[in-house]
């Protein structure tokens, strides 16, 4: 009929980028941000995130990382309307709680003792003043695609989902140093 708008269905707006470039264009500011950037930012290196790309990888890590941030979205969403008062990883075990959600192994809720001790400062990413006054905190948090190689990249995040209503990713690339690397 004429005059009606067309509204996609749901699912259309989550469909999965072709690539890093794509997915970091979504998450960042700039003209084709997509509807999760309202609660998940990407604060990171873009150079670093473009190495996958550069393996000729992007789009199976793209599609796999994009998965993630509709979780962090979703989560970040309850914890905005109050359906949600735990961590991420809870969000991810808990039965009881609706949202898009991924296996709960692709996620790891932070780093053990030993890796944080001598690899830290590599995981104290960037981030808006709003949420500390330095521009750093620590991304111990991240998820992990299951795809097993070498360069096995990772997407570190940061939850602010209590203070500035937003989930901050700092790092997409190459795994980051610890005890087994």
């Amino acid at each position: 009929l004429h005059g009606q708008l067309y509204v996609p269905a749901e699912d259309d707006i989550w469909e999965p980028p072709d690539g890093i470039y794509e997915l970091l264009e979504r998450i960042t500011p700039g003209t084709k941000t997509h509807r999760a950037f309202s609660r998940v930012v990407f604060t990171g290196d873009e150079d670093t995130a473009m190495e996958i790309e550069k393996r000729g990888q992007g789009m199976r890590y793209a599609h796999a990382f994009w998965d993630y941030i509709r979780v962090l979205y979703d989560y970040a969403e309850g914890r905005s309307d109050g359906r949600i008062n735990c961590g991420v990883h809870a969000y991810l075990t808990s039965d009881h709680i609706s949202g898009h959600k991924c296996p709960a192994d692709r996620h790891v809720p932070t780093e053990s003792s030993t890796t944080l001790q001598r690899w830290g400062r590599e995981r104290t990413l960037p981030v808006p003043p709003e949420v500390d006054p330095t521009g750093k905190v620590l991304m111990a948090a991240h998820f992990r695609p299951t795809w097993a190689d070498t360069f096995a990249p990772r997407m570190h995040y940061y939850d602010d989902a209590a203070n500035t209503g937003k989930m901050y990713v700092g790092y997409i690339g190459k795994h980051l140093p610890n005890t087994k690397s």
